[in-house]
């Protein structure tokens, strides 16, 4: 296989494309259209990237607590909703 193959098959084994993440990523961008708009107004709110929040809504990073933290703030829903646990009405 070429290098590049070899790379992406590494890629996806180390789990990049976590199932919690993209599901997480999923919430945090209904929530980010509905609450704040383009992903560029929530990255200046966030004092992050567009890329950082691009990656973040595409299951392609982690989110370190206090970026978490931030976040609830700015959507104004709390951590338990960002991470999936507990009320579902957020997304109705």
């Amino acid at each position: 296989p070429s290098a590049l193959a070899v790379e992406c098959g590494a890629f996806f084994m180390k789990g990049v494309f976590d199932n919690k993440r993209i599901e997480m990523g999923n919430r945090i961008r209904t929530l980010r259209k509905r609450r704040v708009g383009s992903q560029s107004e929530f990255a200046e709110k966030l004092d992050v990237s567009v890329i950082t929040i691009s990656r973040i809504e595409n299951g392609m990073t982690k989110i370190d607590a206090e970026l978490l933290i931030k976040m609830s703030e700015v959507l104004q829903v709390p951590v338990n909703i960002i991470l999936g646990i507990g009320q579902q009405e957020y997304f109705v």
